[in-house]
């Protein structure tokens, strides 16, 4: 575990005020729908704190529902997609989204690059430092193609001991009130520990970070079994 507080309105309140993502106006929304008319009249805060009451299969379809019907997808080139810890973007690309407007190749890489270099723009104020980690682009991290299911672009956050209420950004600041829904102050870490004892391995106490993929190598190693070529990982010698 480390130290780590919920990141939950930042990016998207990021990618609207820097008008990645567009949000319907009132009028947009009109409806007799009880969702929608509790959206208009009840304020967000609010609303946070009355879904803490009802199930989590509940909470998760007055989600989906509020994130599907405030974007005005006509005009949203990028849409930041509801998380806890870990933030994730997604591209709104044509052939892919039901609405995409953004245009496979060259269009799509660029609105990658800029808000890349926007994201790294971003600092906490209390730190004078950026309050990002690191930031992953899916094709450059597979090499592949856009991706159908996962994020376009994945933003690990610093570990933190003060919660992430104001970030500064050149043109604008991005904000997220300490009323959330979800609230603690740790997270899992990316990195962990293992232990390892018996008659094939040699005592040798602390090594070196060990990448994730050489475990199972390893374990093949240690019970005689050739490891399979389409294993990225290698073997630890022991």
């Amino acid at each position: 575990m480390e130290d780590s507080y919920p990141t939950t309105e930042l990016i998207p309140d990021f990618c609207q005020k820097l008008g990645y993502q567009v949000l319907n106006s009132p009028s947009d929304n009109v409806s007799l729908n009880p969702l929608s008319l509790a959206r208009k009249f009840i304020p967000q805060s609010w609303r946070n704190q009355i879904s803490n009451y009802f199930p989590l299969n509940i909470q998760e379809r007055l989600l989906n529902d509020s994130f599907s019907h405030n974007t005005n997808w006509e005009k949203t080139r990028a849409f930041a997609i509801p998380s806890l810890y870990t933030s994730f973007i997604r591209i709104n690309l044509e052939g892919r989204e039901p609405q995409g407007i953004v245009k496979q190749g060259k269009e799509y890489r660029d609105l990658l690059n800029e808000i890349t270099e926007n994201l790294t723009q971003l600092i906490d104020p209390i730190t004078n430092k950026s309050p990002i980690k690191q930031i992953a682009k899916t094709v450059d991290w597979f090499n592949c193609l856009p991706p159908k299911n996962l994020p376009d672009i994945f933003i690990e956050w610093q570990p933190a001991q003060h919660f992430l209420k104001k970030l500064l950004h050149p043109k604008i600041n991005i904000n997220q009130s300490s009323s959330l829904f979800y609230d603690r102050n740790s997270y899992h870490s990316l990195n962990g520990f293992i232990t390892m004892a018996g008659e094939s391995i040699k005592t040798q106490g602390y090594i070196e970070d060990i990448s994730l993929l050489d475990l199972t190598p390893t374990f093949l190693n240690l019970m005689g079994i050739d490891t399979p070529s389409n294993l990225k990982g290698k073997p630890l010698k022991f």
